[in-house]
């Protein structure tokens, strides 16, 4: 595995272990210590997404799981996910899974 490669991989991973903090690519960058620039060209060339659209997909993920379990409220899953924005949260979850957050939790009951 080349070193770029090394450094896609260790991005993934801190940001699949802190997605549910306030977390931006600089964060992830910074991290890394790597120019957030540098970051958005590895993750391009070896994920075909930026930084920022998988860390989306990582929280949209997390949420998706949390909806399944109908004892915690919408709004608590989305911010265990990461999303501190609710509207934000249910555009995006919309956009990728087609329904809402509550249509999506309540096709996932019976």
């Amino acid at each position: 595995m080349s070193q770029l490669a090394i450094y896609v991989k260790r991005a993934k991973k801190f940001i699949e272990d802190n997605y549910s903090e306030p977390l931006s690519v600089n964060d992830i960058a910074q991290n890394l210590r790597l120019d957030r620039t540098y970051l958005y060209r590895l993750f391009m060339k070896h994920e075909g997404i930026s930084p920022s659209e998988y860390l989306l997909s990582v929280r949209l993920k997390a949420a998706e799981k949390m909806l399944e379990n109908d004892k915690l409220p919408i709004r608590e899953a989305a911010l265990n996910a990461g999303f501190f924005n609710i509207s934000y949260f249910y555009k995006r979850f919309t956009e990728k899974y087609g329904v809402s957050p509550k249509q999506y939790r309540e096709s996932k009951k019976g």
